[in-house]
């Protein structure tokens, strides 16, 4: 305010400066001589975290001294026990073993903190030692070179070996005369048209199956279903002989055989069961067990699966030039089996029994 005395008043302006200049001056030397309130909360937050700090360290302190007392403990409790081992030792031995005994409880009293847990697995090593054991056991008899535990080695067929041939047999003429019923046992007697159970009464002698081209007569039931087969069904020599070239291979001539293909096939063709064959053939042959003519009947039908009529149809109207070659048709597309090729060789054995038995 001396300033503010000492101007002329008339002059306002200049006074009016002089009072600000004077009021800021004030006001920073107020500032200047204030407390530094940041510092001192600075200040107070580093004096905290120091004492923290140091607390901190006190407790470790304490912690520290306490797990050292707790591991001091342990060990004179230790040491106790292996006193107390020792002693019991001595009193209950004091013979030469004494210093041993004491060891040994010595040992009992550290073992569980000195060696981790260990599972046993001896058993299980056992018991797989005896897998392995048996697998190799097993191996060495498959490589037995004397193939003794192994599969067999299959046995090659015999070459064909033929035989003196039977007594021969003439064919009938156009109209020929009726066949005696009789079969290759003459003690054996059927009448004409008359079904009958073959496999229980006949010898098995009679329609054994060869292997070779052994002479095959077509006397008894074989004559029979020949003349069948070309009186009946109309069929010429060759379309009759291929069909009895394959009844000789699937059945021996027997009119209910024992079920081939694992009792899946039935009577003098084998129908199998498979596609329904077998069923159609009994639905339509009630009496099938002892009804061969029955059963021809069928297998030349017209009431057989499609493709079954249409070969029917087309094997009675060719000329084939050869049993052989009938007889592989009827194979090929009636008979339909799995080993094609070695049934056509079987069937062709059979035609050649009936060859050297002068019938063709």
């Amino acid at each position: 305010m001396a300033a503010v005395r000492g101007v002329n008043a008339s002059n306002y302006v200049a006074a009016g400066r002089a009072a600000t200049n004077n009021f800021i001056n004030t006001v920073g030397a107020v500032f200047d001589n204030s407390p530094n309130y940041t510092k001192i909360g600075e200040t107070k937050v580093r004096e905290e975290a120091k004492t923290k700090i140091e607390a901190r360290k006190a407790d470790a302190v304490v912690a520290e001294a306490g797990i050292k007392a707790e591991r001091d403990f342990r060990i004179a409790q230790y040491k106790l026990d292996s006193a107390n081992a020792i002693v019991k030792a001595q009193e209950s031995n004091r013979k030469a073993g004494i210093i041993a005994a004491a060891s040994e409880n010595i040992f009992d009293a550290f073992k569980k903190q000195r060696e981790p847990y260990m599972p046993d697995y001896s058993k299980y090593d056992d018991y797989f030692n005896k897998i392995d054991a048996d697998i190799a056991a097993r191996d060495a008899k498959n490589r037995d070179p004397n193939n003794t535990f192994g599969i067999p080695e299959p046995i090659p067929a015999p070459l064909p070996q033929p035989l003196p041939p039977l007594p021969t047999f003439t064919p009938a003429n156009s109209s020929p005369a009726p066949r005696p019923n009789t079969y290759t046992d003459p003690s054996i007697s059927i009448p004409n048209g008359t079904s009958t159970s073959l496999q229980s009464s006949l010898p098995s002698s009679a329609f054994k199956k060869t292997s070779t081209s052994q002479p095959l007569s077509l006397s008894g039931f074989r004559g029979e279903v020949y003349d069948y087969l070309t009186g009946y069904h109309q069929l010429n020599q060759n379309q009759a002989l291929g069909i009895i070239a394959n009844i000789d291979r699937e059945s021996s001539f027997r009119i209910n055989p024992p079920g081939g293909d694992g009792g899946n096939s039935f009577g003098l063709l084998q129908w199998n069961n498979a596609l329904g064959r077998s069923q159609r053939m009994k639905l339509n042959v009630p009496d099938w067990k002892t009804n061969w003519k029955g059963q021809l009947d069928h297998a030349l039908s017209q009431n057989q699966e499609s493709i079954y009529n249409e070969f029917v149809e087309r094997y009675k109207t060719t000329d084939y030039p050869t049993p052989e070659a009938a007889s592989e048709a009827f194979l090929r597309e009636w008979e339909r089996p799995e080993k094609t090729e070695l049934d056509i060789k079987k069937n062709n054995q059979f035609l050649q029994g009936y060859s050297q038995s002068n019938f063709i």
